[in-house]
């Protein structure tokens, strides 16, 4: 492979991401989402392994970042489980789910980082 192959690959591939860091097509909006919805199953997963000891409520805004209505339903039905298996438990120091959701200034920093 020739040197200006290889920059002409590497151009290509840089091109690639960008569009997925950017989300301006279709596959990559999908992809980011498909990521979110693996990030809100890890939460799940190990906030039940937890015993209620265990609480990452403020993980849970990236499902405010979906961009695909099919995922948000998928989402939707994550979040429904979440709730389900906290209402089963204690949370974490006695708090409701809605008083253990990410303190205001963690929103802002989650705003800021999403809407970049």
């Amino acid at each position: 492979m020739n040197s200006d192959s290889h920059a002409a690959n590497i151009i290509k591939k840089l091109d690639i991401w960008q569009k997925h860091e950017d989300s301006k097509t279709l596959e990559s909006q999908f992809v980011q989402d498909i990521d979110k919805v693996k990030l809100l199953f890890q939460i799940l997963e190990y906030e039940k392994r937890g015993e209620g000891k265990v609480n990452l409520s403020e993980f849970i805004y990236v499902a405010t970042t979906v961009f695909m209505p099919e995922i948000k339903a998928w989402v939707e039905e994550i979040l429904q489980e979440r709730k389900v298996s906290w209402a089963r438990k204690e949370l974490v120091h006695g708090e409701s789910q809605e008083e253990s959701d990410a303190p205001s200034d963690m929103k802002k920093m989650q705003d800021e980082y999403y809407d970049g």
